[in-house]
Formats: C-alpha cells, structure tokens, sequence
C-alpha cells in the first residue's frame, strides 16, 4: 500500500557516486499499511476523551503541515520509520480513503500501478506494487496483503511475494479537532536483503517517507 521514493533532491547525488546508488534502490519503495509494534508509539497528549501518540510540540509543527520522522529498526527488520502526518479531512472520509489503494497513490512519481488483486475476505485486500525508479534499472514489483480494521481505524500490512527480502507495517488513524481532521502515522520495517549499512538505509527511508506522505495527504484531501 504505502510506497518509499529514494532519491529526493538535493539528496541523491550524496550517494549517486558510486556502485552504492544501484545497492540503495533496494530500499526504494514498498507498500502496504504496515505492522510496527504499538507499544513503540510516544507516549501521547492528551486531545478530548483520546490519546495522541504525539507530543505538543509535535502537534504544532504537524499543524504547520510538517511530516514527522522517528527511526524505528530492530535486529529482525534493520530498516524501521515511523512518520506522522496530518490530513485536513473528517477522520471518517480518511479512512474511506485507504481502501481505494490506486486512488491513495496517484501521482507519486515512481509508482508504476498499483493492482487490486482479490479480496480474500471483507477485511483483507490482497494489491499488487510496481515500482519504476529509473528506466535503466529494472522495476520492482511485490505482493502484500492488507488487512483492514475499522473498530482501530488501522490497516496492517505484511509482504506476500515478490522483491525485498521481508516489510511489513501499519497505518493507524487518529481524529482530531472533533473527528473533523486525522493524525495518520504510518509504521514501516523492512528487511531489503542487501548488506548497505543499516544507518544508509534508515537514512535514506526518513528523508525520503515524507515525499510519499505528502502525496497521500493531498489524495485523501482533494479525491
């Protein structure tokens, strides 16, 4: 579901100059809602009868349409992020968003389609990625399989099949001012299967995760 673009601006041509940049496009992208654990959440402020995992600062600069980025590895997945977002939408229309997974990522640069591919059962959606970074290097394409949970308003994600060793993740939404806009955070963890330095990889994910973000917000906000 959710994908990861590498190379940014002014980001690439860091790491462009060696036989580095074709290891670290391994990284690139992969979607799906995810599956982080919940307990690695910050503790929240208090917002109404619920609890954000957010602080007030954090509340502010995602006020000011900022994304936030928090490195989340472990010794399974060496590649871990957790980026929050807000979206000017009714919680209630961002969650009737997800389920429309080609619609979530039109316009991101680097995804090729994204395919529904069946629907094992009402709360599950298997979906096809396709990622082309540049057309001098072969794409990348994978299976996931989401499943959708409308009591949490959080979908997990879990890789099926295809490039990248093993990711998995979540999407977890939150209300806000009344229910009337939503606090996304979004969890990843992946294992690429490549031996780039764990710290490159974590690197690149933070800067890059915000991008893909960003081009989900303005999906759920102007559909």
């Amino acid at each position: 579901m959710f994908f990861l673009r590498l190379f940014s601006r002014g980001y690439g041509h860091a790491i462009a100059l060696s036989g580095l940049y074709i290891g670290l496009l391994f990284l690139i992208a992969f979607g799906g809602f995810p599956v982080l654990p919940e307990q690695g959440l910050m503790p929240g402020v208090a917002y109404g009868a619920a609890a954000l995992p957010v602080t007030a600062a954090e509340l502010q600069r995602l006020q000011a349409g900022k994304v936030l980025t928090t490195n989340k590895s472990s010794d399974t997945y060496p590649t871990g992020v957790e980026a929050k977002v807000l979206i000017n939408r009714p919680i209630a229309e961002s969650w009737k968003a997800l389920y429309n997974q080609p619609a979530v990522f039109r316009g991101d640069g680097h995804t090729k389609w994204v395919k529904h591919l069946s629907s094992p059962t009402p709360a599950t959606q298997e979906l096809e990625f396709r990622l082309q970074i540049s057309p001098l290097l072969a794409a990348y394409q994978y299976t996931t399989r989401a499943t959708f949970s409308p009591t949490l308003r959080r979908v997990d994600f879990i890789r099926l099949r295809g490039s990248f060793k093993a990711f998995k993740g979540y999407t977890q939404l939150y209300p806000l001012n009344n229910g009337q806009s939503t606090l996304l955070v979004y969890g990843l963890m992946l294992d690429s299967g490549n031996p780039i330095p764990r710290m490159i990889q974590n690197s690149i994910l933070t800067h890059e995760i915000p991008s893909m973000l960003k081009t989900i917000r303005r999906n759920i906000e102007t559909p």
